[in-house]
Formats: C-alpha cells, structure tokens, sequence
C-alpha cells in the first residue's frame, strides 16, 4: 500500500486521488471562519535573520513561544536546487532540499535552528484550520481554509505552492501542489513526514516523503 500511495505521489500526471479530496468540499469556504483568536495566531517580530551564506535575511515570526522563518529557507547546501534549476523560482519559492539536506541547512542558521517537527507542523495548521493526518482522516473544522489563511500574505506566514523534485530529477507540480518537510521520520532510512498543499485536494494533509526528494522548509528555533 505505501509503495503504491508514494508510485502515486510523483507521477507525471499528478491527479489526486479520492483519498486526497477527503475534507473537500462542493461549496466556497470562507477561510476566515476558522482562524484561531488573533493572539492564538502566528505574531510577527520586529527582527531578522542572517543568511550565514548570504547576501539573504529572512524575517522571523513567532508561534507558542518558538521562533519561525517567515518565508522559505533559501540557503545553499549540498543536495538542494531551485525549482526548474532557475534562479528566479528560488527567489519566489525558496530552495527544495532532501530530508538530510533540509535538517542540515536550518542548523546553518545558527545556535537553536532545526527543521520543524510534524507536532508543531500541525499545531500550526490547528490554529488556522485544520489538516488531513496520516491516517487520511480530517483533524479540524477545513484542512482547505488552512491552505487559503497560510498562503495569504495578510496571515504573515507566506506558504508557497512551488512544486516537488521527484527522487528521478524531475521539476513538476508548480502552482498545483507542494511537499514542506518535517523532521519527523515515517519508516527508518525510507522517508519522512511532510505536508502536502494541493490547490485542488484536500488542502493540507500529511503525508509520506521519500527522503531523496526535493522539498521547502521552514526553521525553528526554541
């Protein structure tokens, strides 16, 4: 079943399965009926962070007491790329990493940085909607609503739809759907979690990542 479920993932045709649509719905959502209290959402700080690697500083948000990246990591390491290997995706999207690749480069950043676990991921999602979980059942009011408040400017937070590398090479997906790794593993030495976003699914759900694909991420610090 999951050799099938990932043969799926990185198809050239990318349609979504019945088990992605789970949580849609026919009729419009109104994303902001299923925002968190304002103080329950992620607040932004009068800071930034320096690319060790650089010319880039990135702006810092906070959520329950942690220090997040407010747009995508873009630094350079071993076993990244932009999307379509163009110069200008990386500037609109941020750079895909691998899983060991995402791990190291939020390290880069300094003393306390990490890769975002799946628990706080979806503490996240919680506060702004909702997601589909790994065992492909709806955990809050509209996984779709998480996807419209996390990819609007106005919420500070900046998700981007901008594609996958599959672990063949290939660029696909741009604008349609997109993987953000997670450090938490799925099965020893195969893949780990990471968030799906599909405009035309489910909206956010976890799933599983083999970790030789190309990803986005984001950092935290405790």
């Amino acid at each position: 079943m999951r050799k099938s479920f990932l043969f799926f993932l990185f198809g050239v045709s990318l349609i979504l399965s019945a088990c992605g649509n789970q949580g849609g719905s026919d009729k419009p959502v109104n994303p902001s009926d299923y925002l968190a209290a304002p103080k329950d959402r992620i607040q932004v700080l009068n800071d930034r962070i320096e690319d060790p690697a650089g010319p880039k500083q990135y702006p810092l948000r906070t959520f329950q007491g942690q220090t997040w990246l407010g747009v995508n990591l873009m630094a350079v390491v071993k076993d990244s790329w932009c999307y379509q290997e163009q110069g200008m995706a990386c500037a609109d999207y941020g750079r895909m990493y691998t899983a060991s690749a995402a791990r190291f480069a939020c390290k880069s950043l300094g003393p306390g940085w990490r890769l975002t676990t799946l628990d706080e991921w979806k503490e996240v999602l919680k506060a702004y909607g909702g997601y589909i979980g790994e065992d492909r059942k709806p955990k809050g009011k509209s996984p779709e609503a998480a996807l419209l408040n996390l990819t609007n400017p106005a919420h500070h937070f900046d998700l981007t739809i901008g594609g996958l590398r599959t672990v063949d090479g290939q660029f696909t997906g741009e604008d349609i759907q997109t993987f953000y790794w997670t450090s938490t593993e799925a099965v020893p030495y195969k893949s780990y979690y990471a968030l799906a976003l599909e405009k035309k699914g489910a909206g956010v759900r976890v799933t599983e990542l083999p970790k030789e694909a190309g990803g986005y991420c984001r950092c935290v610090r405790d």
